[in-house]
């Protein structure tokens, strides 16, 4: 949508310029410079206004903090959540080890912010392990959810700026204004063979819907930042990711 936009913009506006004036080629390349340079900079000071959308202080309609922290009984860890909208989120990946959770350590990754990657598609048809991995009183999403989520924060360029951390690689920080914490997950892909080792794709931060699509496949919301893309995609039972809750 940006690209489309900055076209729409340059093919239109260029070409009034350039006819009305009847610029030499040289002010006509500086008259494009300056558009382009109007463009970006246009999308790039895109307003938010995190007080109305999601504040820090007050209270949500959960009777809750905006923001705060709560305690998973099964295991005694702590996490953060934070208020978006009429949504509650986890702001953190969850961390809680089960028979379909991995934990990866490697170059290109911070792990102590990444929670587990989790195989939520290990058991399918069957919905127990989709019904039962987060904490009490807490969901795996829906793509309904996703889409509020998104709907409510405005534009792709907002979304992958307010709800992406400061530390979310090492090429790449957002302005984490509504405390979301987002942060590069990738994907870890586990090989047919047993005498393979499990390779971790690097790029976006990745968790799981709750959606099932076939016996085998789910989808999971992928945040691009690197390319300024939202999208949804769909796995095999074969790849694990990370996961956000979202309160009941």
């Amino acid at each position: 949508m940006q690209k489309a936009k900055f076209q729409s913009f340059f093919s239109s506006e260029t070409i009034k310029i350039v006819a009305r004036m009847n610029l030499s080629w040289r002010a006509i390349g500086v008259a494009i410079f300056c558009l382009i340079l109007v463009a970006c900079t246009t999308d790039a000071e895109e307003e938010f206004d995190a007080e109305s959308v999601c504040p820090a202080e007050g209270m949500n309609a959960y009777g809750m903090p905006n923001r705060g922290t709560f305690i998973d009984e099964r295991d005694g860890q702590e996490y953060k959540y934070t208020t978006i909208g009429n949504q509650v989120w986890m702001a953190q990946n969850l961390n809680y080890k089960t028979s379909y959770s991995m934990k990866h350590e490697g170059e290109y990754i911070d792990c102590s912010e990444c929670g587990l990657w989790y195989n939520l598609g290990i058991n399918l048809p069957k919905r127990d392990i989709i019904d039962s991995v987060c904490p009490l009183g807490w969901r795996v999403p829906t793509e309904k959810d996703w889409n509020e989520l998104l709907n409510c924060i405005g534009s792709h360029t907002l979304v992958l700026r307010v709800l992406i951390s400061e530390f979310y690689s090492d090429k790449y920080s957002g302005s984490n204004e509504c405390g979301f914490n987002g942060i590069e997950s990738g994907q870890i892909l586990v090989p047919e063979s047993k005498f393979k080792e499990p390779t971790y794709i690097r790029g976006g931060a990745c968790w799981w819907t709750q959606t099932v699509t076939s016996p085998t496949d789910m989808i999971h919301m992928d945040f691009l930042p690197s390319n300024n893309t939202i999208e949804y995609t769909e796995y095999i039972n074969r790849y694990f990711s990370t996961l956000r809750c979202i309160k009941n």
